[in-house]
């Protein structure tokens, strides 16, 4: 059989970081938004089931407006949506999952959605789920650890696959501990350890928000929607995974692609004026001429002249419209080339021309109690303060 295994939704999530509250709002969304492209994928690979390793909420006190409209976006999907409790949505007495008005949503408007609140087996028609959620105060130490009871197996279907459905932090990979959200007060492993291999035929992860595989039948699918700059190349997000299950056969796991909204790490190096060019050309390329769907993390290194770090912050300025977040990274020197030099220097103004002088001096041989950035700074504040006043 086929389904889609997926993780970490984080509905809810408050992108604080992001000033603007329209952009909030607008990052917010697209982890619904992306929903709707997982339910065109599915029906695309004649997926059967979508589970949802954990974290489908981002805490445990979502507004009852954002429930609504996740519970709208599940029931929309059209096949079964099988979900556990994460570390962030964690099961138990006074849950989201036990709020009343909760569960009249489920009822009403995603009746297709089944959460699984205890360990235990799901026998559906084309598989087996072993759920293994995160449950507030529970006793079992893993979620997983229930799997090494010696008649967990005994009574399940012969001919059915059976799919393990956790949330945790697999032991023995702790870059997983990178992933813990900010606002979780609970924390979850996982030792696969405590499961028979041999009686599982696939095992669906969450916790960790790029796409991983752990062994040939442990997967991470990461998150629908990326919610972080990569840390590097190998780091993938923004995956589901289509998974190919049989009863004893080693699983097939395709990533698929769903996400909504782009986000990108750029390093540029300016050696002169003309690179300025190559890095509008960069950024466009990345962001294809869309608003309001790429955030950027820009690490500028290198020097400019006057004029171009005049042109780069009038870029900036667009750019901090035109995306959900720029952040910037600026290690860039003033470099101003001999006709903005000239143009200081060489001034009727004896005093404009020895206060440029200085700073000059300043910026080529600081002192150690001098700041060479803040002497920059007052050059070119100089230079487009004498500009100005020529251009009356």
């Amino acid at each position: 059989m086929r389904f889609i295994h997926t993780a970490d939704w984080h509905i809810g999530k408050p992108f604080a970081w992001i000033e603007d509250e329209e952009k909030r709002f607008l990052c917010r969304s697209a982890r619904l938004d992306t929903i709707k492209e997982i339910g065109r994928l599915a029906r695309e690979e004649d997926a059967s089931l979508i589970i949802v390793a954990g974290d489908v909420f981002d805490s445990n006190t979502p507004k009852n407006s954002t429930v609504s409209r996740l519970c709208y976006a599940i029931g929309q999907l059209g096949l079964p949506v099988i979900v556990i409790p994460g570390n962030h949505d964690i099961g138990g007495p006074g849950s989201i999952w036990q709020q009343p008005f909760f569960q009249r949503e489920s009822k009403n408007l995603a009746p297709n959605l089944t959460v699984v609140l205890e360990p235990g087996p799901v026998v559906l028609d084309d598989c087996v789920i072993l759920a293994c959620p995160c449950v507030q105060g529970a006793h079992f130490t893993d979620p997983v650890e229930w799997l090494s009871g010696k008649e967990v197996f005994k009574d399940l279907p012969k001919h059915l696959p059976r799919v393990v459905l956790a949330h945790g932090s697999v032991q023995d990979f702790q870059a997983s501990n990178l992933e813990r959200q900010e606002g979780s007060s609970q924390f979850h492993s996982v030792d696969l350890g405590f499961v028979p291999y041999s009686q599982v035929d696939y095992i669906a992860l969450g916790d960790w928000h790029g796409t991983k595989q752990i062994d040939d039948k442990a997967w991470y699918s990461g998150t629908h929607e990326p919610d972080r700059f990569p840390r590097g190349q190998d780091y993938r997000s923004g995956n589901v995974l289509v998974v190919d299950v049989s009863r004893d056969k080693s699983p097939s796991v395709e990533a698929a692609p769903v996400n909504c909204l782009r986000w990108h790490r750029l390093e540029h190096v300016f050696s002169s004026s003309l690179d300025l060019k190559y890095l509008i050309q960069r950024i466009e390329e990345l962001t294809k001429g869309d608003v309001a769907k790429d955030l950027l993390r820009l690490e500028l290194s290198g020097s400019l002249g006057i004029d171009a770090a005049r042109r780069l912050e009038e870029l900036v300025e667009g750019w901090k419209a035109k995306f959900l977040s720029l952040e910037i990274i600026n290690n860039i020197d003033l470099a101003p080339d001999e006709d903005e030099v000239a143009s200081l220097t060489n001034r009727p103004d004896p005093l404009i021309s020895e206060v440029a002088s200085h700073l000059l001096e300043l910026i080529e041989n600081p002192s150690p109690s001098q700041d060479r950035r803040v002497a920059q700074q007052a050059l070119k504040e100089l230079y487009l303060a004498c500009h100005r006043l020529s251009d009356r």
